[in-house]
């Protein structure tokens, strides 16, 4: 059986391995494409989202057509469905050049793409945009959600580069998640002891629905209704998998963190989110309450997320 593997991390090895097309005799080629298989997420054409009329169709319309988003933006006014792409696959061949050869390999890896359909939604709860956009490998679905309103001349909220604390919302609580960078090192890449970060995006899920996507030394501040919710760090959502290629990662690799919060309204709280990757594939996340007094020297340095 062939296991889900990273998209970003068949990615990182594809890079490292074309590096080697110039030191060791390598070669990558295209072996056939994979487009017509069924993708993660679902994927949204053209012709679906044809029936919405711009500054009357309705967002309640929307999610009944095309279902819940895949992220709710409120802060921005955007619904957004995520999907993955597959493209081909290549085979990427080599041989250490010496005299006698000392060997060489293949593997198998899929070439994909990251698309979203993003829906922006005015103050009247009516749809005024739609569009198909592809994602840049290191940006989050936010940022790119950003650039694309943004390129439709959208009136967005500044974007804000330094921390800022938000007054709690008398009747609702407040949770601030911060994501700490933990020591990297090339022998924690290897797997030979210690963690390594790399700068790619894990989700964040509010009671099963995703809410943003965050890097190293960034944080988001959500506000939530008093009551039992469960948070979950996701460093690898079903959206970001693929079916096939090589160096897959087992689902007992991928290692979400969950945490239950009994949330009192007027309080807020601050949860501390690291993942990393202890070895080739392996990808460990954390998710854990701390007091304010603890988390703010780390807050005080952080970003919002984009």
């Amino acid at each position: 059986m062939i296991s889900k593997p990273h998209k970003w991390f068949s990615r990182l090895l594809l890079a490292l391995l074309f590096g080697l097309v110039l030191s060791a005799g390598c070669v990558a080629v295209p072996i056939g494409s994979t487009s017509d298989e069924p993708v993660p997420g679902r994927k949204i054409r053209p012709e679906d989202v044809a029936f919405i009329q711009p500054g009357i169709t309705t967002r309640e319309e929307l999610i009944s057509r095309l279902g819940a988003p895949t992220f709710d933006l409120p802060d921005l006014g955007i619904l957004s469905y995520v999907w993955l792409e597959l493209k081909e696959d290549w085979a990427v061949i080599w041989a250490i050049p010496t005299n006698p050869p000392l060997g060489g390999g293949a593997v198998v890896i899929p070439r994909t793409a990251d698309w979203a359909l993003f829906a922006a939604i005015d103050e009247n709860g009516r749809v005024v945009r739609v569009g198909l956009d592809q994602r840049k490998l290191y940006d989050s679905v936010r940022s790119q959600a950003r650039k694309w309103a943004e390129a439709q001349g959208l009136k967005l909220p500044p974007v804000q580069s330094a921390f800022a604390s938000l007054p709690v919302p008398a009747e609702k609580a407040l949770i601030y998640f911060y994501r700490t960078k933990p020591p990297s090192s090339l022998a924690g890449f290897l797997g030979l002891g210690g963690d390594f970060s790399l700068p790619f995006p894990i989700a964040v899920s509010i009671d099963d629905q995703y809410v943003t996507e965050m890097h190293d030394d960034t944080y988001a501040a959500i506000p939530i209704l008093p009551g039992r919710h469960e948070f979950v760090i996701d460093p690898a959502p079903p959206y970001w998998y693929i079916e096939r290629g090589a160096l897959a990662v087992s689902p007992s690799q991928r290692r979400p963190a969950k945490l239950i919060v009994e949330a009192v309204a007027g309080q807020q709280y601050f949860l501390e989110v690291r993942s990393s990757t202890s070895g080739m594939g392996r990808i460990d996340t954390s998710l854990t309450l701390r007091n304010e007094s603890d988390a703010q020297p780390s807050l005080r340095t952080f970003r919002p997320v984009w």
